[in-house]
């Protein structure tokens, strides 16, 4: 009972994922069941490969569920038979049902020839395993095909006519490489022969065999070789045909030099006469003729199928065209076993070719022992006159080389003191390396310490466009009046540290400290590509925070006062050999002190100039009204906005 429910379960999925794919399983269970895929083996790879046919079709993904319903079907061949005493009667049920979803997927891809055979053996299988189940949905696929089919060719035949009109190619499903070069000396041994239409259809059954191993490059070679078999058989516009879909692909991957080579074999092609070649007479064999009267009774038995099922006698039409069946099968089996005989002479010729080649390297290795004995016998002269040589030379040898091993020993010795005293050294260097590092941060910023250590830079004099900060304590000087000298500098590590830090992480250098207030520099001598921006962030976030410290009591209430400025300066470093600093220098510097001092006139807290504004990004900079003020030392006014 739970098989029967288990089977009608699955019937039901494949059913209803060709009519309802909207509906079908997320992308989430297809790829949980392909990960337990990787991981299975016998009847659970055989039950996963059947549940994720269906969720392929709902997923439009016929390719893939063309290729696992093959591998079910293969792997359902293998594994399932009264033999096998590893799969219980009540799995047999699997085998029929692979063969059903293929039927399905052949049916979705309008293959409709393959999907009858898929069909027709899902049947028989469940007859044998008694799976009604399955049985009626194999015959109800059957009509479907038949259905379609009449579609497609506008009525004008039968279900019988349609359906012996694909019986009877040979079709050979087995993908293994042993297969498929089978199939591709078959194909050769023809075109050898100059049958070029049997080459022809054996070089197609290789292309598809390749197209489902995804051997994408020699289907290419074949399908071009193809296109030449076409031509040599005459049929010059077939083989323009094949040409033309291959430059289409061609230009599709924008591979347009191949798309060329294609073009050429085109216009070759195309000069070519349209006329066959005369092939060479073949000898008409007894079984040839046996042959020719079996496909005469099959078309006799298709006649009288048809004329049954014009007069709807439909139980000996069915009876006929089992016949026909048969008979083709049997046609089928005889070409195969033909096709098998040509390939064991194929083996033979080879074998033959092999030994042939086999006693001729033979006498050349005869041969060649006979040379290597002389040869051998003069090597063991010439080794003996020499060996008395051999061994003086060796005497010599030794005694040099034991006199250079004693000289190298050595200098070894000395090579290891000296290199003691060179790490010794170097931890030296090393230590100093660090010293001299961490007295120039502490008196210089970490950007001009490092270019004066790298000696890149700072050396040269150079012409930059930089931002000025000037910032001032307010009421500094009476507020220190009253502390000591140690208050004093306790006050001022507090107050300044934050700011010094704030400058630092905005890309700037603080050139000058002032005891109430600093000077600082964005974009000398490294910029940050953006030094305005940055030099207005740093003065937002030292406002802010000194209200903040200020507010909570860290520091005692401070007021500030900062002025910013942009332009062109001169950079490097001013003063004697002996004793240099790194200066900036240029009339921004002295607007940026000046804007800072009106902060005393207009009250405000910071001032900042147009130039300033015009370099910062619309989503950083406020709103501003900016007014020309006279600044001293200069004779045009400067725009400036107070905030």
């Amino acid at each position: 009972m739970k098989t029967t429910n288990s089977i009608q379960a699955l019937i039901l999925t494949g059913l209803f994922c060709l009519t309802l794919l909207p509906f079908a399983f997320s992308q989430n269970k297809l790829d949980s069941l392909e990960t337990q895929l990787d991981q299975s083996f016998g009847k659970d790879k055989l039950v996963l490969l059947n549940e994720l046919i269906p969720l392929h079709l709902a997923e439009q993904n016929t390719k893939e569920a063309l290729r696992y319903a093959r591998l079910a079907t293969s792997l359902a061949e293998t594994i399932i038979s009264a033999d096998n005493q590893l799969i219980q009667a009540g799995d047999h049920y699997l085998k029929p049902l692979s063969f059903l979803q293929l039927g399905q997927v052949n049916q979705q891809l309008g293959k409709y020839a393959d999907s009858k055979v898929a069909y027709e053996k899902a049947l028989t299988e469940a007859q044998l395993n008694k799976t009604p189940d399955i049985a009626k949905s194999a015959l109800q696929g059957l009509r479907d095909v038949t259905a379609l089919e009449q579609v497609d060719e506008k009525q004008k035949k039968g279900f019988l006519g349609r359906a012996i009109r694909d019986i009877g190619v040979a079709i050979d499903k087995t993908s293994d490489d042993l297969g498929i070069v089978a199939t591709l000396k078959l194909a050769k041994m023809h075109e050898n022969n100059q049958n070029y239409e049997k080459a022809a259809k054996k070089y197609e059954q290789v292309i598809n065999q390749l197209r489902d191993q995804g051997d994408w490059e020699q289907v290419e070679e074949l399908r071009e070789h193809l296109a030449e078999i076409l031509a040599l058989q005459g049929n010059i516009p077939g083989a323009v045909i094949a040409l033309s879909e291959l430059k289409q692909e061609k230009q599709k991957e924008n591979d347009d030099r191949g798309a060329a080579v294609i073009q050429n074999r085109i216009d070759e092609v195309k000069l070519r006469p349209a006329k066959p070649p005369i092939a060479p007479p073949v000898p008409v064999l007894p079984q040839d003729i046996e042959i020719a009267n079996a496909e005469k009774q099959a078309l006799r038995m298709r006649g009288i199928a048809e004329r049954a099922e014009n007069n709807q006698d439909f139980q000996a039409s069915l009876n006929y065209y089992k016949q026909y069946l048969t008979i083709e099968q049997t046609l089928a089996e005889q070409e195969r076993l033909q096709e098998l005989t040509l390939l064991e002479k194929a083996h033979q010729i080879e074998r033959q070719e092999q030994e042939i080649t086999l006693l001729r390297q033979n006498d050349e290795i005869s041969q060649l022992n006979l040379t290597k004995s002389q040869v051998e016998l003069e090597r063991q002269l010439v080794l003996k006159r020499s060996l008395v040589g051999g061994l003086a030379l060796s005497g010599m040898l030794a005694f040099s080389l034991f006199f250079l091993y004693r000289n190298k020993q050595r200098d070894h010795q000395k090579l290891g003191v000296a290199y003691q005293d060179l790490e010794s050294t170097q931890i030296q260097l090393k230590s100093a390396e660090k010293r001299i590092k961490s007295l120039l941060n502490q008196q210089l910023s970490g950007a001009v310490a490092n270019e004066l250590l790298t000696g890149t830079g700072v050396s040269a004099v150079q012409r930059k466009f930089v931002c000025i900060m000037f910032l001032d304590i307010r009421n500094f000087t009476p507020y220190v009046e009253k502390l000591s000298p140690e208050e004093i500098i306790e006050y001022q590590n507090k107050v300044l540290g934050f700011m010094i830090d704030t400058v630092h992480k905005r890309k700037g250098i603080v050139n000058q400290i002032l005891g109430d207030g600093f000077m600082a520099t964005f974009g000398a001598p490294v910029s940050a590509g953006n030094d305005c921006e940055q030099a207005y962030l740093a003065a937002e976030e030292i406002i802010r925070t000194v209200k903040e410290k200020s507010e909570s009591g860290e520091i005692p209430p401070t007021r500030i006062g900062i002025g910013l400025h942009a332009g062109q300066v001169v950079a490097g470093n001013v003063g004697t050999r002996d004793r240099k600093q790194y200066s900036i220098t240029g009339n921004p510097v002295i607007i940026a002190a000046r804007l800072e001092q009106l902060n005393k006139e207009f009250g405000s807290t910071m001032v900042i100039s147009k130039e300033v504004c015009d370099h910062l990004p619309k989503e950083v900079k406020a709103p501003m009204a900016f007014s020309p003020v006279p600044v001293k030392g200069r004779s045009e006014p400067v725009e400036i906005a107070t905030v």
